[in-house]
């Protein structure tokens, strides 16, 4: 049976409850900012309970937990390691739907250490050796949030463009309508695109390695699609090293517009509205972006609305790509 009473306080759990609340201190006031690296700290980053941040809830359990550790209350303090480890728990299988979250994961796993250094200080040797079904529960779902972690700490991989431009492109060299989308993307100002390519097999691979090597020689005038054309055209030595970064990079990529839904490429995500300057009487206000009518001459691009065909209906039956579902055959 687990001893109700200690002489002693139990310092591993004092430890680690004292880890745990100067962790959570950091957070409640900004001091580990550079740890918000995944899409979780965005998600549970306002997350409150009755108007309180769920960081001070954290910090007043480690509290607690290390002055019950301190006064020797073995029993009490097992009791309570195991619930704040369980509601853990439920965070975790929450994150594990939506997104990681780094900090809160560092987190538990300073309530699964302060709850086996509890559990260790309570129970006799022959009773430790008995699994603890709570913490495999809590280490099953912890690890299982890793991989996505991962993911979202990697992210995608723009060959050209800032990585935070408010429009990004999807492309494959073999897509004839990718190759059209660069072409319409060439005329964009600069820094407003990020181009992400994807490879549908390994020649794919070889001529983005190419693009990679094009881009590098540091030619300020050239777009991605002077870099792909003259991918497609030069024969450009690669090493096996060059290749395998380049596969695992495209394949970061694809796996992410996958993960989003997508079955076509070209694929584009954009970031709020776009804008455009607007006739005024000083000429520097901006407005939004105007609705060109189907009549309307202007309609002669991809981002400026389509086609030339007035009598053409701006419809889900006009976007043509290639497509990205696993018996889907590369494009031409």
């Amino acid at each position: 049976m687990p001893s109700t009473y200690r002489a002693a306080p139990l310092w591993g759990g004092c430890i680690a409850a004292l880890i745990g609340l100067a962790f959570c201190a950091s957070m409640v006031v900004g001091f580990l900012p550079a740890l918000c690296v995944t899409a979780g700290c965005s998600l549970l980053e306002g997350a409150q309970l009755a108007g309180v941040s769920l960081w001070w809830f954290g910090g007043t359990a480690f509290l607690i937990l290390g002055i019950l550790c301190f006064l020797s209350q073995s029993l009490v303090a097992y009791i309570a390691t195991a619930l704040a480890l369980f509601i853990d728990c439920l965070l975790l299988l929450i994150m594990l739907f939506t997104a990681p979250c780094l900090p809160c994961l560092i987190a538990g796993l300073l309530f699964a250490l302060l709850y086996a250094a509890v559990r260790v200080a309570v129970f006799k040797r022959e009773r430790i050796e008995r699994r603890s079904w709570l913490l495999f529960l809590w280490a099953l779902l912890f690890f299982a949030n890793l991989f996505p972690l991962g993911s979202q700490y990697l992210g995608v991989w723009n060959i050209a463009g800032p990585t935070d431009a408010p429009m990004r492109l999807y492309f494959s060299p073999s897509c004839t309508a990718c190759r059209e989308a660069l072409l319409d993307a060439a005329a964009l100002p600069d820094g407003t695109i990020a181009y992400m390519p994807i490879a549908e097999s390994l020649g794919d691979v070889k001529i983005i390695a190419r693009m990679r090597k094009a881009l590098a020689e540091e030619k300020a005038d050239q777009s991605v699609e002077d870099a792909l054309r003259r991918a497609l055209a030069g024969e450009t030595a690669l090493s096996w090293a060059e290749l395998a970064d380049t596969g695992w990079r495209v394949l970061r990529n694809r796996a992410n517009i996958l993960a989003a839904g997508a079955k076509k490429i070209p694929y584009f995500t954009i970031e709020g509205l776009p804008r455009q300057p607007t006739s005024s009487a000083d000429g520097t206000k901006d407005g939004p972006l105007t609705i060109i009518p189907d009549n309307d001459d202007r309609r002669n691009g991809l981002f400026s609305g389509g086609s030339n065909d007035a009598q053409r209906p701006f419809g889900p039956d006009l976007f043509r790509g290639c497509g990205q579902d696993a018996d889907a055959q590369p494009c031409d």
